[in-house]
């Protein structure tokens, strides 16, 4: 059997091998070749060094090669249950490849804003029925408070985005977008509107929506207050000898209409 053919593409030739155990043919790739004769040179090479791949100077062996393409053909054919994926994902995971897969179906799948909005909406919010459940009290105030937050400043810029791909560096992102597009915020506004997401992700990730926490060692904005302006004593002499109107209480001006 051959292990490999070459064909012609736009004036480049290209190789493509072969599959020894399903007799496919693989992915092709560029010799960067425009004669047959060179282009043998280079997939003789391949066979004996490796295949070049788009990282500089990385090489992979023709074996690797096969094993690869075998288990994305596997993929294409196989009817993969939820189990399968989280099996693939500890592989890779493992392996440093990635840091989740988002399953379809999933509650990691959700769009974030909906969570979010649905988290900070009283009547419907889990993490409200959690804490009632343990007799703790939430404030109803604080509750639309987070939520007319969340609708100001975070709703925009995680359009689209689903609880899963969450990440730490995205979390950081936003924190610096804050701070750039509301300058005249103070920081413990500034504060107070990523603690909205802060809350949330880490009840996600302790009930097991996420499987990662993505507020862990994000650096926290200043807790300093605006410092509060003192009239001097030269304008607090000023404003005591201004004529003020005559201060009626709100309840006789009431009694006479």
């Amino acid at each position: 059997m051959r292990q490999f053919y070459l064909h012609p593409r736009n004036g480049i030739i290209y190789a493509q091998f072969v599959d020894p155990v399903t007799k496919k043919c693989l992915t092709s790739h560029s010799t960067r070749k425009k004669s047959r004769d060179e282009a043998l040179f280079v997939v003789y090479d391949w066979l004996k060094n490796g295949i070049p791949q788009k990282q500089p100077r990385e090489k992979m062996p023709l074996k690797e090669e096969l094993t690869v393409e075998q288990i994305l053909d596997s993929l294409k054919t196989s009817t993969l249950t939820g189990k399968d994926v989280s099996r693939i994902e500890k592989n890779l995971k493992d392996q440093g490849l990635i840091t989740m897969i988002v399953q379809k179906g999933s509650p990691s799948s959700q769009d974030f804003i909906e969570f979010l909005k649905n988290f900070w909406t009283y009547d419907t919010s889990p993490y409200v029925e959690e804490k009632l459940s343990h007799k703790i009290t939430i404030g109803k105030s604080r509750m639309i408070l987070a939520y007319e937050r969340m609708k100001l400043y975070w709703e925009k810029y995680f359009q689209g985005v689903s609880l899963g791909e969450v990440s730490r560096k995205m979390i950081g992102e936003f924190s610096s977008y804050l701070s750039q597009n509301y300058s005249s915020l103070s920081p413990n506004t500034l504060k107070n509107i990523v603690a909205v997401r802060v809350k949330a992700l880490r009840w996600a990730f302790v009930n097991e929506y996420i499987p990662a926490d993505p507020t862990i060692s994000l650096p926290e904005y200043s807790s300093k207050q605006k410092d509060r302006e003192v009239l001097s004593p030269k304008e607090a002499m000023e404003l005591f000898r201004q004529e003020w109107k005559k201060y009626v209480p709100l309840y006789q001006n009431l009694s006479r209409q």
